[in-house]
């Protein structure tokens, strides 16, 4: 299990944050257990996708904790 912040989680989603989109998604696929969040963390990582991505964005996030 591993505990995950604001910043990550949007950087996994956007992929407009190269560097930092490209450094979570190679973290991530190296975890063998689930990631972890706050309902705070996840509340703050919807409203700023939304303003980077609008509705696709948070449809992004939402589908991959449904994962």
């Amino acid at each position: 299990m591993t505990l995950i912040d604001t910043g990550p989680m949007v950087a996994l989603i956007d992929q407009g944050q190269e560097e930092a989109h490209r450094r979570c998604k190679a973290a991530c696929e190296n975890l063998t257990g689930p990631l972890v969040t706050t309902w705070p963390c996840l509340t703050e990582a919807m409203y700023f996708l939304y303003q980077l991505r609008r509705w696709e964005g948070q449809k992004a996030l939402w589908n991959h904790i449904e994962r």
